[in-house]
């Protein structure tokens, strides 16, 4: 499953935000990019995500939970602030085994519920499994001055160019960015 895929359908931090299947370029998207086309083309091309409610994944665990005798539900943390990760802890907790079994059996439940949605709405599984497709250049545009990363290329330039590209992307994008918790944590304690 592409990661977008899974965290458009199950993050719970995303409930709050619509996202979008594009059936033109095969991206997930926000609904910024939704309200950037016209009415008459986005009532086709783009595809509401039917997301895991957390009543649902809650659900789940309680199934899974029931389904352990030698767990007791009156333990289970799935009424629990922050459900999500508290739950597996408190598995591993137990043995590990259990929380690799929990892993195994909602993440057999996510595909169901994500397959049931693509049949429901004609779009192909496969392009959900694949690797994401580079940006449209429709996306891409207007650019701005490139930089050739080469050996010779400075280190300031270089990296006055990533964050150049970074304050041009929007919030549900730079969700998605992957960077190392300590460049992030530097910026949020006190010097």
């Amino acid at each position: 499953m592409r990661p977008d895929v899974w965290r458009a359908f199950v993050f719970v931090s995303n409930m709050a935000m619509p996202h979008f299947f594009d059936r033109e370029t095969g991206d997930i998207v926000g609904e910024h990019v939704r309200n950037s086309v016209p009415a008459a083309d986005s009532s086709s091309r783009f595809v509401p995500i039917s997301r895991v409610e957390s009543v649902a994944q809650q659900a789940w665990m309680t199934e899974f939970v029931a389904s352990h005798g030698e767990l007791n539900p009156a333990e289970a943390p799935i009424q629990a602030d922050y459900w999500w990760s508290k739950f597996p802890t408190w598995l591993r907790d137990r043995t590990e085994s259990l929380e690799f079994e929990w892993r195994r059996f909602r993440t057999q439940k996510v595909l169901d519920h994500i397959k049931s949605w693509a049949d429901a709405n004609a779009i192909p599984v496969a392009s959900l499994l694949a690797t994401p497709r580079p940006r449209s250049a429709s996306l891409l545009s207007p650019r701005t001055e490139s930089v050739a990363v080469t050996s010779t290329a400075s280190g300031d330039r270089v990296r006055q160019a990533i964050i150049s590209a970074i304050t041009e992307m929007p919030l549900d994008e730079l969700e998605q960015l992957s960077i190392p918790l300590r460049y992030v944590l530097r910026h949020f304690t006190t010097r």
